[in-house]
């Protein structure tokens, strides 16, 4: 239900919404975590429809740390060079 709502925020163009989730800190025990982090995944997807310099940025900063198939997914969107590194760092 979670992944669902942060795809229609994208959907509706809410994407101070979804940036303002992605920003804020996560913790819990492994099985809260494993369900944050799909809707981390769904929220990066959605919010990487916006293609702006601040979007880019904090994709980068949240691949970096935890590379989830939805940051890197959202993150190749730009179409970037300078995500190159940070797209070859989530292969190991």
């Amino acid at each position: 239900m979670r992944c669902r709502a942060a795809l229609a925020l994208g959907f509706l163009g809410a994407f101070e919404v979804l940036d303002e989730f992605l920003r804020r800190p996560r913790s819990g025990d492994p099985v809260e975590m494993l369900g944050n982090d799909m809707v981390v995944s769904a929220a990066a997807r959605a919010i990487g429809r916006k293609k702006d310099e601040e979007t880019f940025a904090l994709l980068c900063d949240l691949a970096k740390t935890h590379p989830l198939n939805g940051l890197i997914v959202a993150l190749s969107s730009f179409r970037r060079p300078e995500a190159i590194p940070i797209l070859i760092g989530a292969l190991g």
